[in-house]
Formats: C-alpha cells, sequence, structure tokens
C-alpha cells in the first residue's frame, strides 16, 4: 500500500522543486554540462534553504547545520538566527543566481599526523554564493557547508549562513574583499541586522584604511605620542604608555621613511565577528606590505600587522588597537609570524628587530611557542 503524502509535504516538496527548477532555469547548457554533480549539489542546497525560509519551517534549516555548530551556539542562539532570516527577503523572487567554490585537503604532515593518527585523513568544504533578485530588492547569500570532514567529529554540514541586502553589503561588508564572510570568523546565522546597527552607531571604517593612514603617517612623521594614541584603553593600561612610546619610536626608526605604496599581503586579512545578547565585538586583523621607492632600484619592503577592535559593545576600553608589529622583508630580515609573535592574549609592539623582541608586549596567556 503506497503512502500518500500530507498536504504540508506536498507544498514543501512543491516549493523546493519549484526554486531548483528555477535555478537551473537561469543557467545555460555549457554550465550544466561543466561538473554537473557540483552544479546539482549547490543547487539543491541552495533550493533547500530558500524553501525553506519561504515555508518559514526553521526545523529543516537547523537539520542543515552541523553537530558542533548547534552546539556551539546553542539552540536558542540557533533558533533566533533562523527566525532572523525568514525576516530578510522582501518581495517575490524573480532571479537565482548561483555560484561556488569549494576547498579540501588531506593531512599529509608525516611526522605529526603518523603520530596523532590523522595521516590521510581528509575534509571538503563548499563555499556556496547566491545572488537573489526579488520584485523589492536584490540580496546576497552566502553558505559554508562541510560535505564532509574526517578531522572532526560532528563537523559535517553548514557552519555558517549570510543573507543580506546587497546594499548593506557595499555599505559595511565588502571593503576586505568578496570572500569576506568565509574569512569572518563565526558560527550559525550571520545577524547582519545586529552588525550594521553596530557599524552604523559608531561609525567605523570597517575595511581599516583610516587606521593605516593614521598608522603609517604617525610612523613617517616619528609621533610616537599619535601612534600610543590609537592603542585601546585596556592596552596603554596593560603594557603602559611609557614602553608603548618605546616600541613606537623603534618602529619609526626601523622605517626611517615615507609610505609611497602599499598593498594588503598575501597573508590576508580577516575579520572576526562575536555577538553575544545583542552585544557586537568586531575585531581587524590587517597585514600590509609596505614600500619605500617604490618601482626603483632602491625599493625598500616592510610588513606591517594590526590587530584593531572596531567596536566592542561589551568592553569599550578595549576599542583600538591592542598589537602592531612592523619588520623589514628580504634576505637581512628574519621573518615572523604575528601569531607565534603575540599569541591571542598579548598586547603591545612587537619589535622583531630587537635581541629582546617582546620587552613592549604584555602577555596574559602562556606565551606563543612555549
Amino acid at each position: 500500500m503506497s503512502r500518500v503524502p500530507k498536504p504540508k509535504q506536498i507544498v514543501r516538496i512543491a516549493v523546493l522543486v519549484g526554486i531548483a527548477v528555477f535555478i537551473l532555469s537561469q543557467t545555460s547548457l555549457n554550465e550544466m554540462r561543466y561538473a554537473s554533480s557540483e552544479y546539482s549539489y549547490k543547487t539543491a542546497k541552495v533550493a533547500k534553504i530558500l524553501g525553506a525560509i519561504q515555508l518559514k519551517d526553521s526545523g529543516a534549516i537547523m537539520r542543515l547545520f552541523s553537530k558542533n555548530t548547534v552546539e556551539a551556539v546553542g539552540e536558542q542562539g540557533m533558533q533566533e538566527g533562523i527566525e532572523y532570516l525568514f525576516t530578510v527577503i522582501q518581495g517575490d523572487i524573480e532571479c537565482v543566481e548561483v555560484s561556488r567554490v569549494s576547498h579540501g585537503g588531506w593531512v599529509y604532515d608525516w611526522k605529526d599526523s603518523w603520530l596523532n593518527g590523522d595521516y590521510g585523513k581528509r575534509f571538503w568544504q563548499a563555499r556556496i554564493y547566491a545572488t537573489i533578485t526579488t520584485d523589492v530588492d536584490v540580496y546576497d547569500l552566502y553558505v559554508a557547508d562541510y560535505l564532509f570532514n574526517s578531522l572532526e567529529r560532528g563537523e559535517t554540514g553548514v557552519s555558517k549562513i549570510a543573507l543580506l541586502r546587497q546594499e548593506d553589503r557595499e555599505q559595511y561588508y565588502k571593503p576586505f574583499y568578496s570572500d569576506w564572510f568565509f574569512q569572518t570568523d563565526f558560527r550559525g546565522v550571520f545577524r547582519t541586522d545586529i552588525l550594521g546597527r553596530a557599524i552604523a552607531e559608531t561609525g567605523v571604517d570597517v575595511s581599516g584604511d583610516k587606521k593605516l593612514e593614521a598608522v603609517t603617517e604617525a610612523l613617517e612623521n616619528d609621533d610616537t605620542e599619535a601612534i600610543v594614541g590609537l592603542f585601546s584603553g585596556m592596552a596603554r593600561e596593560l603594557v603602559g604608555e611609557d614602553k608603548l612610546a618605546a616600541g613606537a619610536a623603534y618602529s619609526s626608526k626601523l622605517f626611517d621613511g615615507d609610505v609611497d605604496g602599499y598593498y594588503m599581503s598575501s597573508l590576508s586579512a580577516k575579520r572576526q565577528i562575536d555577538i553575544e545578547d545583542g552585544k557586537v565585538v568586531l575585531t581587524n586583523y590587517m597585514w600590509y606590505d609596505l614600500f619605500r621607492n617604490k618601482d626603483t632600484e632602491s625599493e625598500e619592503r616592510y610588513f606591517l600587522y594590526i590587530r584593531d577592535v572596531l567596536v566592542n559593545e561589551l568592553h569599550p576600553d578595549q576599542v583600538g588597537i591592542d598589537q602592531l608589529m612592523l619588520m623589514g622583508r628580504g634576505e637581512d630580515h628574519e621573518w615572523v609570524n604575528p601569531g607565534e609573535a603575540f599569541g591571542s592574549e598579548a598586547y603591545g609592539i612587537y619589535c622583531s628587530e630587537r635581541a629582546d623582541p617582546d620587552e613592549y608586549i604584555v602577555n596574559l596567556g602562556e606565551s606563543p611557542g612555549k
């Protein structure tokens, strides 16, 4: 005896099939022939998400997320985020364009992976991006989804979703690069409404360009007082303004010139966003290559790293720079990774060229590499 679908199931199936067909109708035959299984996957995933949003089916969306994500965010936080998704899209969907970038890896470090049992394990994360056009507005949908992950139990599934108006993306989130969402540290549903409010209220420069300009201008002019003033109140109190001024003076002497070119380093930049009880903490991790005498035989290149807390509605005294490092690049200069130099709980200025490079740093946690 065959099972007859319930009316609600029929509606759900119709919505999902309709969205999937609609997405496929926007795709050329050549695109369909290119990695058809991949295209079917991303189309199905977007169809599931949009279908669940249209049906306001919070359970269907919750089931898409990985076990670890649900546990990390908590069911209440997940539910609040999902309810927010239901409020974003206005109007009738007219067009959906889907693209995808995937990346994965195999553990191949023989020494470590053989010892800890990870050799041969692998993961594959899909990064899905869709543009949704309605008769009212245009929206961006971002999804980070682990298709499989044998490195960590409970990670298979969606780790984060963002749905926002394109106009808001241009205003608040785009300044780094088009892949900003996937380089952002958070799990669950991205609350663009809460973050957008915090950015609008504080008027911060999310791109970091103004802070870079202020730092380089102070370095060029040997203005140690200005550099110290860019640090957060907490950093100034922990490290001491005299020590920060000494570190700033050393960095200015190392640079000893004018910046005539820069670009964001190949190390890339990262934005960390934490939202707790509706309060936002937004931190920029910025890596820059700076130049003197650019494109000449006497060109000199420097590396500048800044950790800058843009917004902290939980602890306002932590707003400002709390980590800074300037070092020369090239054969005459030893490379130091900022993560190894500072760690997550260090504050101050790291002077890589000194015999005691962390003299102007206070570390509240275990020293990196120890």
